[in-house]
This record gives C-alpha cells, sequence and structure tokens, in this order.
C-alpha cells in the first residue's frame, strides 16, 4: 500500500468497494487492519475480555450485514465503524444492566507474556483508570475511549460521535485533566 493519505485513501476506497462486492480478501482486509482498534475500544467500555471479545465479534457482523449501506462522504470510514460499535457497546451495556455486574477479567492478550507481579500491577492500574474514566461525563468517556484505548484520530472521532473536531479536542483536554485531577485524588 502507498504511504501518502491520498494513496490510503484510494485503496482504502478501493479494499471496501472490492468489500461490499463480496470479495473474501477485502473483507478479511476490513476485519484485520480494524480488529485490534475495535476491540481496545470495546474492552476499555467493558472492562471484561471476554465480552468484549464477544462484543467485537458482534460489532463485525453487523459491519458484515451492513457495509453495502455505506457510502463515502470525505469522511474516513473509521468513524462508521466505530458508530456501529458505540451502539452496539451501548446496547451491551443495557442489557448487562438488566443482568446485573460481572466480574472483569483480565485481557489474556495482553499479560500471556507478564508475570504474576507485572500482571497484578498492570490489573490494579487499569481497575484504578477504568473507575476515574467512569467519573468523567459520558461526552468525555466516548472521546477518552475512541482516542486513546481505539487509537482514532480526531476526525475519525468527531465522525463516530457526530460532532466537530474542535468539539472532540475540548472534550479530550477536559477529560484528561479531569483524569489527572481524578487519579491525583486515589493515589495511595
Amino acid at each position: 500500500m502507498e504511504k501518502t493519505a491520498e494513496g490510503q485513501l484510494a485503496s482504502e476506497r478501493d479494499i471496501i468497494a472490492k468489500a461490499q462486492q463480496g470479495e473474501q480478501s477485502a473483507l478479511a482486509h476490513l476485519y484485520e487492519a480494524n480488529f485490534r482498534r475495535v476491540y481496545r475500544f470495546v474492552l476499555a467500555r467493558l472492562g471484561n475480555a471476554a465480552e468484549a471479545e464477544d462484543v467485537t465479534q458482534e460489532i463485525f457482523m453487523k459491519v458484515l450485514r451492513h457495509l453495502h449501506s455505506f457510502r463515502w462522504t470525505g469522511a474516513p470510514f473509521a468513524g462508521w465503524l466505530f458508530r456501529i460499535a458505540r451502539n452496539q457497546v451501548t446496547d451491551h451495556e443495557r442489557q448487562r444492566r438488566r443482568r446485573g455486574p460481572e466480574e472483569p477479567l483480565a485481557d489474556d492478550h495482553e499479560t500471556q507474556t507478564l508475570g504474576p507481579l507485572e500482571i497484578a500491577e498492570r490489573s490494579f492500574t487499569q481497575r484504578r483508570l477504568h473507575a476515574a474514566i467512569a467519573r468523567l461525563s459520558p461526552a468525555q468517556r466516548e472521546v477518552i475511549t475512541l482516542r486513546f484505548a481505539a487509537d482514532l484520530s480526531v476526525a475519525e472521532t468527531a465522525q463516530a460521535l457526530g460532532k466537530k473536531e474542535t468539539t472532540v479536542k475540548v472534550l479530550q483536554f477536559q477529560a484528561v485533566a479531569a483524569l489527572r485531577k481524578i487519579m491525583g485524588e486515589e493515589r495511595p
């Protein structure tokens, strides 16, 4: 693939067009290129690796079913993809609230090479961070998880949220400032 933004956009358009026509290699490429970012976003929102894997698969099944409806509007494909992801996670959270809380599991993909002490420290830090993020406003939580867990650009985040880029930047600034304050307050 070309490394310029225009080349990447053209290449992404070609891949999506082929995927919309049902070409298996293009569908596989879209899945492989986006799986990790979507999974990280879902894991950050749900805090449970097993649930995150299930919901991520549900998201990609929905993407597959609705890929024919995707139209280029000048915005990145990731914005459309993460709008689906946000909606799916929100639906899952509503269902989970009706069922009751579950104990979060460690992210096995990330911890396979770590020792017990490192796993315990990472787990403690992740719980603290997850609790701190939960104290943010819903809009700030969304921006933080899309920007940092899913590694979306400001433009992709804005599209996924249906907001202006300047709004995303302001929400991110406010959220980071709030997290610094919260995490500073919670230090042992």
